[in-house]
């Protein structure tokens, strides 16, 4: 949930980029990955440079639309923009928007999961679902690293050398959230 927040005073906006503009796409890509500082909005997983990223659409209904704006574009994986919904539709209604500051509260990370704080929270609900935030293939690609990184955490012998070590390369901090809730040690501050 690090990477979904949006800036009123991004330079996006300021320099008036735009999806629409087809030549302007790939500096807004690459503007956005910077504000996401590297990572997919969606998994938390650390984009490397040879990785298929997407400018996604959180509403896909505003593409190509005047409303179809700064705070309805996201950076993530390929693999996350093929496979979400392709429509917000009533399955999907009402919804949480990802840049809604409340989602670090209302959206917690629990054993593997991603779950509301508030079980009769149907908007952080449905964004959950509509995200794919727990689909099968990233939980256990999000426990198999978990687990690899707790070893790592292990073989470095003392967490001051562990901090060390991953703050070298983020590639490390892929899945933060799921790593700070299972290490029970905050990494937020390597980004």
């Amino acid at each position: 949930m690090k990477f979904l927040a949006k800036k009123t005073d991004s330079e996006i906006i300021t320099l008036g980029l735009s999806y629409n503009n087809s030549s302007q796409r790939q500096e807004l890509s690459k503007r956005i990955k910077e504000e996401q500082k590297g990572f997919c909005a969606y998994s938390e997983k650390y984009l490397s440079p040879t990785e298929s990223i997407d400018i996604e659409h959180f509403d896909p209904s505003l593409k190509g639309k005047d409303e179809d704006n700064y705070f309805n574009w996201y950076i993530c994986t390929h693999w996350i923009n093929m496979h979400k919904p392709k429509k917000l539709n009533h399955r999907f209604l009402p919804i949480l928007h990802p840049s809604d500051e409340s989602s670090k509260e209302r959206i917690i990370y629990f054993e593997g999961i991603f779950l509301t704080k508030e079980p009769e929270d149907i908007e952080a609900q449905n964004m959950i679902d509509f995200l794919l935030m727990n689909h099968p293939k990233l939980i256990e690609e999000r426990q198999k690293w978990v687990e690899n990184i707790k070893d790592l955490r292990i073989l470095c012998g003392s967490d001051e050398l562990f901090i060390q070590f991953i703050s070298a390369n983020k590639f490390y901090l892929s899945f933060i959230t799921a790593l700070e809730n299972s290490l029970h040690i905050s990494l937020s501050h390597l980004l």
